[in-house]
């Protein structure tokens, strides 16, 4: 399939910078995870990507990152290269961050900065607000999780049957899309399909999303936000300066939902910010 390739061609371009493409198998799932360990690190850093996408939506930042830090991606159960052991279509918010929880710890990283987009940033912000000591420093991009006014909004764009119920999302959650983007509509489509993205999003409820959890959060949270995001409501950035204790948002303007694809190069210069602070 053509999103496959497109992954298959991504994992050959992160081999080449030196980072390994790697499997664990745990109860009930087989993970894929690219890993890079520094000789001289100043620090770990873990990717969690979003919905619907994979490890592959870090491959702009993975050559800045690996400079200076230990850097582990993984691929969500159902999604990239991971998959499902049992007869489950999906796991849960919940499923997925017990299973962040299992990785970590077998991967034994300690102290590290976690970094999470829009459902990933949903699952590392639950992490972290049960493992505070663990995590170093938590950065959300355009997080989803917060339940505020128009989150039914959220829900219902991903209701896709069609390839103009795709084209519509794309439009919601981008600024400007690459040229090269529209033709693979469709495939996109077949790949949410195929991977039971609307199913697992009607299958989401209340008791799923934050609740005095954010106030857990005793490290540094960095909140990055693509300005012309029409997916994830702005109302999000008052919800968390309101109940998160530590947190510094930055802003990038004529962006949307996906910051680290859209304009990467600022993405990398708030992150290098961000490493130079130190954690609490």
């Amino acid at each position: 399939m053509l999103i496959q390739s497109l992954h298959k061609l991504v994992r050959f371009r992160v081999e080449r910078l030196g980072i390994e493409s790697k499997r664990m198998e745990i109860p009930g799932c087989s993970l894929h995870y690219y890993e890079y360990r520094h000789p001289n690190p100043r620090g770990a850093v873990v990717l969690v990507h979003g919905l619907g996408t994979s490890s592959s939506t870090w491959f702009h930042l993975y050559s800045s990152l690996i400079r200076e830090h230990t850097v582990v991606a993984l691929d969500l159960p159902g999604f990239g290269f991971s998959t499902i052991s049992t007869n489950r279509k999906f796991l849960s918010v919940a499923e997925h961050t017990a299973v962040l929880d299992t990785f970590t710890a077998k991967m034994a990283l300690f102290s590290f900065t976690l970094i999470g987009h829009s459902l990933g940033g949903w699952i590392a912000a639950k992490y972290a607000s049960a493992h505070p000591k663990q995590v170093a420093r938590l950065v959300l991009i355009n997080t989803a999780g917060v339940h505020v006014e128009g989150v039914e909004n959220l829900l219902r764009a991903f209701d896709i049957k069609t390839t103009g119920d795709m084209r519509r999302l794309a439009d919601t959650m981008w600024h400007k899309y690459p040229w090269y983007f529209k033709p693979l509509l469709p495939a996109f489509r077949d790949e949410l399909v195929r991977r039971e993205v609307p199913e697992f999003v009607r299958s989401i409820r209340s008791d799923d999303f934050f609740d005095g959890g954010l106030r857990r959060l005793s490290m540094p949270v960095h909140l990055i936000w693509g300005t012309e995001d029409g997916l994830i409501s702005p109302e999000t950035i008052g919800a968390l300066q309101k109940d998160v204790p530590h947190l510094t948002v930055d802003y990038i303007q004529n962006c949307g939902h996906v910051p680290q694809l859209e304009n990467p190069q600022r993405v990398e210069e708030i992150l290098k910010s961000v490493f130079e602070s130190k954690p609490l």
